[in-house]
Parts: structure tokens; C-alpha cells; sequence
């Protein structure tokens, strides 16, 4: 079999050339996805749970899409005339910025689900305390070596 008179290809991985780290790139923003997708279903937005569920998986899928959109960067930059990569690098980069206000917003969600949680935790606490036949407890149980 002849050699290749491809000389784009010639010495160097199919992974590392500019269309190889863009499929790369895409399958890590499918992962975050697939990631996301599965902790989303089914929809529960008021559920604290839920709510907590869905920030644990955005955090914890983060450094593929972070990484996916670097590889993207790099394909880029190794491919400089390609229109395809260019717009498909404009289109992320802006999801970027979107994403980017999204992760922001997760501390205030993160919070205010665990408020609630740890409202309703006490106010079962407390129903189960009230419960005739066992005696109702003023003061938390003290936990410290000492106290």
C-alpha cells in the first residue's frame, strides 16, 4: 500500500488534528449532558431534593465540559481556516457566558434547598418529640465532649 500523500495527516495522531479534538470536544459536551439529563429526570423543581440533586450534578460535570470546551480552543487554533470549528467555537464560548451566570446562581438554589431541608427535618423532629407518650425535650441533645 502506498504511503498517504496527505501531509496534514502524515507523523501525527488522527486524535490530535483539529476535526479529531473537535469530535473529542463534542463527545466530552454529550457526557455533561447525559450527566445532567440523568439527574433532571423526573422534573421536580420545587423539591429541595431534587434541587440539590441537580447542582451536585452540574458541579461534579463541569470539568468535561470545561475541558471539552479547551479542546474545542485547540482545535481551533490548529485549524484556523475551518469554518465549521469557528462557529461551532463562537456558539460554545457564548453557552460559556450562560452557563458561566448559571453556576452563580446554583449558590443561592444550593442555599435556600437546604434551609428547607433542614426546616422540614426540624419540624418532623418536632412532631415526632410532641408524639403522646414521649416527653418533649426543651433543649437539643448536646453533643461535645464537655458540654
Amino acid at each position: 500500500m502506498p504511503p498517504s500523500s496527505d501531509s496534514s495527516r502524515a507523523g501525527s495522531p488522527v486524535l490530535l488534528s483539529a476535526p479529531g479534538l473537535s469530535v473529542v470536544a463534542l463527545v466530552l459536551f454529550v457526557l455533561f449532558a447525559t450527566l445532567v439529563a440523568g439527574a433532571v429526570w423526573p422534573l421536580q423543581l420545587l423539591n429541595p431534593l431534587w434541587q440539590l440533586r441537580l447542582a451536585g450534578s452540574l458541579i461534579n460535570g463541569a470539568p468535561f465540559a470545561l475541558l471539552g470546551l479547551a479542546l474545542l480552543q485547540i482545535a481551533v487554533e490548529l485549524g484556523p481556516h475551518d469554518p465549521r470549528l469557528k462557529s461551532r467555537q463562537k456558539l460554545c464560548s457564548q453557552l460559556a457566558v450562560i452557563a458561566a451566570l448559571g453556576f452563580l446562581l446554583l449558590l443561592p438554589l444550593q442555599t435556600l434547598a437546604a434551609l428547607q431541608i433542614n426546616h422540614e427535618r426540624e419540624v418532623s423532629l418536632a412532631i415526632v418529640q410532641a408524639w403522646p407518650g414521649k416527653p418533649v425535650r426543651t433543649q437539643p441533645p448536646r453533643h461535645g465532649c464537655l458540654n
